[in-house]
């Protein structure tokens, strides 16, 4: 019986962040072919949370032309739903070359979301712990992304 109520719990959290995607993704303004792919993405990560395949042994995830590895497979569902899905690091730019400052970079997902966005932007990235500024190089490495710099420190005001 636990395992049935367990399996309903998760049922009813795969539908209702479906839902929540769905709307989050209805007041966006990225091109329709864009968001359509990331809800795809989004949904078929939702249902393997679902039925209890998380992929931990291989946080990896591939969208709109990108790769990203992550030191798991929540973290990045967490990163994916957050910077894509709600769009919680969106501005809007009249600038088609903005300096952007990503302090807090972790794996650089939100670097790839930036060059994304404004793809002639000039980034500066920062991550002070030493796993995630190396998972954060690779990931820039391995999309090609020009204008970035990733610094393994810090970004304080005394």
């Amino acid at each position: 019986m636990p395992c049935f109520i367990y399996q309903m719990a998760s049922l009813s959290r795969f539908l209702s962040d479906l839902y929540q995607s769905r709307q989050m993704l209805r007041i966006q303004s990225f091109p329709p072919k864009a968001r359509r792919s990331l809800y795809r993405k989004y949904r078929r990560f939702l249902f393997n949370r679902a039925i209890g395949f998380s992929g931990k042994s291989d946080p990896r995830l591939s969208f709109l032309g990108y790769r990203i590895q992550g030191l798991s497979a929540d973290s990045l569902l967490f990163l994916f739903r957050e910077i894509f899905i709600y769009n919680h690091y969106y501005f809007h730019t009249t600038r088609s070359q903005p300096v952007i400052f990503d302090c807090g970079a972790n794996i650089g997902m939100v670097t790839v979301y930036f060059k994304w966005l404004y793809p002639d932007s000039e980034v500066h990235s920062f991550e002070p712990s030493p796993t995630s500024c190396e998972l954060a190089g690779m990931n820039i490495s391995a999309n090609h992304l020009q204008g970035v710099t990733l610094q393994g420190s810090a970004v304080c005001d005394y």
